[in-house]
């Protein structure tokens, strides 16, 4: 009995160890397929091109945490499906790599909170960003079009 349940751990303890290395070696052949950035609800620089991307600049008042709140307020517009938020403290670390070429506005740093938005249906864009624009902590909105 004793040897029946040794050979089972051990039959269990290669198993684990011949799926783990399947895992390593499929996200070392396929790291697109374990990236965040092929995620559906993630704005990739495609969807850019795609002209399914605006940014939203909020007011000089709106602190980080507010930020967080308008961020929840915009996902309840319907068609509103995926964001990234660079907050004050955010660009307070120098990361600018989120302002990319596509970028009309040139922000001062850490003066505002900037939330990219996007849209899979470029047919609702429009009214979206009127939906937006409507909300009184937003300063502007702007349409990142692909150039």
């Amino acid at each position: 009995m004793n040897k029946v349940v040794k050979i089972i751990i051990f039959s269990l303890i290669l198993l684990l160890i011949s799926l783990f290395i399947k895992y390593y070696l499929d996200k070392k052949n396929n790291p697109a397929k374990y990236s965040l950035y092929n995620a559906e609800n993630v704005i990739t620089e495609k969807r850019y091109q795609e002209g399914k991307v605006f940014e939203v600049i909020l007011k000089e008042e709106v602190t980080d945490r507010e930020a967080k709140s308008v961020l929840d307020e915009l996902y309840k517009i319907r068609g509103v499906n995926g964001s990234t938020l660079y907050t004050r403290e955010i660009q307070k670390i120098g990361d600018y790599s989120f302002l990319f070429p596509q970028d009309v506005i040139s922000i001062e740093p850490e003066s505002r909170v900037v939330i990219d938005l996007f849209v899979e249906n470029l047919k609702d864009k429009k009214s979206i960003i009127e939906q937006v624009k409507n909300n009184p902590k937003v300063e502007v909105v702007l349409d990142l079009i692909s150039q």
